[in-house]
């Protein structure tokens, strides 16, 4: 899978989304709504978006 512009194996994905709780999920809303142009692609933009939630970067 392609996430944050890197290929990563699917098995290392899934394991970033389980670390997710409500905290990172309660992020993402904020985020979208201070990002100011359009996004192209929000799938990998969201999927981005969690990914770096979890992974402090």
């Amino acid at each position: 899978m392609r996430v944050n512009k890197k290929e990563s194996p699917s098995s290392q994905v899934k394991k970033w989304f389980r670390k997710l709780n409500i905290e990172h999920i309660k992020y993402v809303p904020d985020e979208l709504s201070r990002f100011k142009s359009d996004v192209i692609n929000m799938r990998a933009f969201l999927i981005t978006l969690m990914y770096n939630t979890t992974t402090g970067a």
